[in-house]
């Protein structure tokens, strides 16, 4: 199980939070979550958006997950649908809709929030030394229980 964070570049492409990438603060910050599930990539860079406010959201699924909640967002500017459901044995599917297409894996509940805290963590790392802002609250969601 894998996650991470790529920005999107000016040219459409994608690359890793430890290039020369900035932003300002305020500005949207472009790019997908990868998130690989057992070989299926259940998020990838077709599904980019407003990284920034969905790790926020992200954040926010968490800290529901820990506490034995299903839930589910969609994504900030886009008719995409990431959801989480508990299942027996302490395992979680995961969803996304996107339009016609549907994508689907199951995962062992504690390797899928190690891999979202990780990413996160690492996510908002990048933010708050290109363009400090007060990540308190969403850290403190992604690290819930932990």
């Amino acid at each position: 199980m894998t996650a991470e964070t790529l920005l999107r570049r000016r040219d459409g492409t994608f690359g890793a939070l430890d290039e020369t990438a900035r932003t300002r603060r305020g500005e949207y910050v472009e790019g997908a979550i990868v998130l690989t599930v057992w070989g299926v990539e259940v998020l990838d860079t077709t599904l980019w958006d407003d990284v920034d406010h969905l790790w926020g959201y992200l954040a926010d699924m968490v800290e529901d997950l820990v506490d034995g909640k299903d839930c589910g967002t969609y994504f900030p500017d886009q008719p995409v649908e990431l959801s989480f459901r508990n299942i027996p044995r302490e395992h979680v599917v995961v969803s996304v809709r996107a339009g016609e297409e549907k994508r689907t894996a199951a995962a062992p509940k504690d390797a899928l929030l190690d891999a979202l805290r990780t990413a996160g963590n690492e996510f908002f790392d990048w933010l708050d030394h290109v363009a400090p802002v007060a990540l308190g609250q969403e850290r403190a969601k992604l690290n819930h229980r932990r």
